[in-house]
């Protein structure tokens, strides 16, 4: 009889443990991987002509890597926080604002658009906020503010 009562306060033990978080000034360490976005780590928010400053409304992105390693277009687009692409034959086809991921790091892909010459472009994409939840229901990390930048492209002749 003893050992069962031992048995069921150890199992009880284990259980409240994994409720750490619920009293004030203790840590949910079951939170810690719950992460959500608040928008892509990297928004390309508008495109223009080098040498009018027109505005250019979709590009197309090809030989896309994150952190030097080559990325997968399905997951890219997949992705809950890309916004505005496409698949295409020459890669993803972004209508301006579009949004790239949740995934931090060093992006280098090839812009190209009609009438103008294809550059490669590097960004380092990352969140500038982080914020967690006050109470043990809701204490899940939040990414937000991702890094926004404009691309300027050359036109193919200059007029």
């Amino acid at each position: 009889m003893r050992s069962r009562r031992t048995l069921l306060l150890a199992i009880a033990s284990i259980a409240l443990a994994g409720c750490a978080g619920s009293s004030p000034g203790a840590v949910n360490t079951r939170c810690s991987s719950i992460m959500r976005f608040s928008g892509p780590a990297l928004t390309l928010a508008s495109a223009n002509d080098s040498a009018t400053g027109a505005a250019i409304a979709t590009v197309v992105l090809s030989q896309i890597t994150v952190d030097r390693a080559p990325v997968n277009l399905a997951q890219l687009l997949q992705d809950s926080q890309s916004t505005n692409l496409k698949s295409s034959a020459d890669g993803l086809v972004c209508t301006l604002p579009c949004g790239l991921s949740s995934r931090q790091g060093t992006y280098s892909f090839q812009v190209s658009a009609s009438g103008h010459l294809a550059a490669t472009q590097t960004v380092v994409a990352k969140y500038e906020n982080t914020s967690r939840g006050s109470s043990a229901e809701n204490c899940a990390v939040t990414m937000s503010d991702g890094t926004v930048t404009n691309l300027s492209l050359q036109p193919e002749s200059a007029p």
